[in-house]
């Protein structure tokens, strides 16, 4: 007699509901799910994961029983998320939304120093953590050795930029404040997020003058290579009036300084709007207030136009969203116009947003209702998710301004709006920067990796051509649609209205996303924050998701689950045969 024992091994698929949508048959998500006993193996007290391919926690969805706050959780699981050793998080910014819930930014430290791609998220709700996710690297081994100075560093960042003129180098009473300042942080090319791609890292703001740029350079504190270098430059009270340039004569409060002397300034928004002008220079310090003697300014149609918009974003951001300013802490909006000679641009520099006056041929001044609302939100971008401004998080950081640019234009000139970005400054009245119902037309990419997908660095990886898959998922969640995308997904989304999409996308951009989200992160999030406002199942939820199905981006795979059992069956005798029958049940909810 011989003991036989049969070991057999169930695989089953565990569909869970927000993770079931097929998407594009030749794109692969990096992303799996984990859940039940599966995830709570890996991290403490969680019901569900989202994991990344190199093993490190994007999203945590924690059981309705664990009631303990962020701190608590992570007093207590740090090695669950994959910080040991000289790993740390601390707290950058805490902020509640009108939900009630609490919101628990985390960036991540090593040896000290920060990595600006690693922040991680936490969401309370009475003072019980519900979710978490973002960016985490784990297993980290970098050298901190430095072996070129400071100053050497900067040499070879101002030589990479190569400008004419830097703004330090002014006769400016202001001028030193721009004198580069370095910061050491830990980084990598292409702000890639594979631990052997991360270096200590000189981090440089070097703002020029001629041409016009700002520039985030990072040269390695070792070998003394530029690793990355982008142009953080985004382009695009009393009661008064003007004529504006675009929307005919407008209500807008100003400043009295007496009876026969007003300004383009007020203080009832926030810590106020002010705007300058700059006489066609380039110097800031040199601007003037736009004064008129009595409450209707007349001469200046783009003054008024970027005085009144900058104060329709600011109602804008307050009404829709209860967002004080762009930094939701009352900032005062300040707005130069008449920049330079002929400068066809618009731009958020960090601090402020400046306009020009068009080519002088084929378009006018910069200061329309969807310009003025991209650029502020440039600055609400940078207060909130700080998406990198280089390749996918840059093109989804345009995106989202083209995003509330339009809506702001729907808000305030529903009659006239269209999705068409930037249409009205263009003599022809047929030109447009940017169109979100058919991004092709202007040679932007509407699936996912598709046709007109910018795969190269020029224009910073693309940011300003890839956000058109963001954009048309805005446009499909608002209007609805059908069609066939370029990876040949048949897709049909009904659309919600702008009233809930832009709540959607907003909730997105404030509470889920990170410095370095991708287009995968944007979906999950966009998903979580339509369950947050709508419910899971809600019809507006099954459109965020058909959406994103429709421009090709993928959601996280259901994970492959092994169970291994072995199974005693007794004695028998040598030679002996049965038959055994299996059942395999897919407990999932998809």
């Amino acid at each position: 007699m011989k003991l036989i024992r049969l070991e057999i091994i169930l695989v089953v698929l565990l569909f869970g509901s927000i993770f079931s949508q097929s998407v594009s048959p030749n794109i692969k998500a990096d992303r799996y799910s984990i859940t039940g006993r599966n995830a709570k193996n890996i991290v403490d007290h969680a019901e569900k994961l989202i994991a990344r391919n190199d093993g490190s926690i994007a999203e945590i969805e924690f059981s309705s029983e664990f009631s303990e706050t962020s701190e608590k959780f992570l007093s207590e699981n740090l090695n669950d998320l994959g910080l040991s050793g000289q790993s740390e998080l601390r707290k950058t910014k805490e902020y509640s939304d009108k939900l009630g819930m609490v919101h628990k930014r985390y960036k991540q430290f090593y040896k000290g120093y920060e990595i600006p791609v690693a922040e991680y998220i936490f969401h309370e709700k009475k003072g019980r953590l519900i979710r978490a996710n973002g960016i985490i690297i784990p297993g980290l081994k970098i050298s901190t050795e430095i072996r070129i100075s400071e100053n050497a560093a900067l040499n070879i960042a101002v030589r990479e930029v190569n400008a004419e003129q830097y703004m330090w180098e002014t006769n400016e009473a202001d001028a030193g404040q721009y004198y580069p300042k370095s910061k050491l942080v830990i980084s990598s090319r292409k702000y890639s997020l594979n631990k052997e791609d991360l270096r200590l890292v000189y981090q440089f703001d070097i703002y020029a003058k001629k041409p016009v740029a700002r520039y985030n350079v990072e040269v390695d504190a070792i070998t003394g290579e530029v690793i990355n270098i982008f142009n953080k430059i985004h382009t695009a009270d009393v009661s008064g009036s003007g004529n504006s340039m675009y929307n005919g004569t407008v209500p807008m409060t100003i400043d009295s300084l007496s009876a026969a002397s007003y300004r383009l300034r007020e203080t009832s928004r926030g810590d106020g709007i002010e705007t300058f002008n700059m006489l066609n220079g380039y110097s800031y310090s040199s601007s003037v207030d736009f004064t008129d003697s009595d409450t209707l300014f007349a001469s200046d149609g783009a003054a008024v136009n970027a005085h009144w918009c900058a104060e329709k974003t600011y109602d804008y951001y307050y009404g829709e969203h209860g967002r004080n300013s762009f930094d939701d802490a009352g900032a005062a909006i300040k707005s130069y116009v008449h920049y330079g000679s002929n400068y066809f641009n618009a731009f958020w520099d960090g601090s402020v947003m400046t306009y020009g006056d068009g080519d002088g041929y084929s378009a006018t001044a910069l200061v329309t209702l969807d310009i003025v609302g991209h650029e502020i939100t440039h600055a609400v971008t940078e207060n909130t998710a700080d998406l990198i401004y280089s390749y996918e998080s840059g093109a989804i950081n345009e995106s989202f301004s083209d995003i509330f640019g339009q809506a702001l234009e729907f808000h305030n000139n529903s009659a006239t709006a269209s999705w068409n970005l930037g249409n009205e400054i263009f003599l022809d009245g047929t030109s447009m920067i940017r169109c979100m119902s058919n991004p092709n037309l202007k040679g932007d990419p509407d699936t996912y990796l598709g046709s007109y997908w910018e795969a190269g660095s020029s224009d910073n990886g693309g940011v300003h051509t890839n956000s058109g898959v963001q954009n048309f998922w805005f446009y499909l969640l608002t209007e609805g649609g059908t069609g066939t995308n370029d990876n040949g997904y048949n897709y049909n989304v009904s659309g919600i209205g702008l009233e809930n999409a832009e709540q959607i996308a907003y909730r997105n951009l404030s509470v889920y996303l990170t410095p370095s989200s991708q287009y995968i992160d944007t979906r999950a999030g966009s998903e979580q924050a339509a369950i947050d406002l709508f419910g899971a199942g809600s019809a507006e939820y099954n459109s965020v998701v058909e959406a994103w199905n429709a421009v090709g981006v993928p959601s996280a795979t259901p994970q492959l689950n092994v169970v291994q059992s072995t199974l005693d069956f007794g004695s028998y005798v040598i030679g002996f045969s049965d038959s055994l029958i299996v059942e395999i049940q897919n407990i999932g909810t998809g």
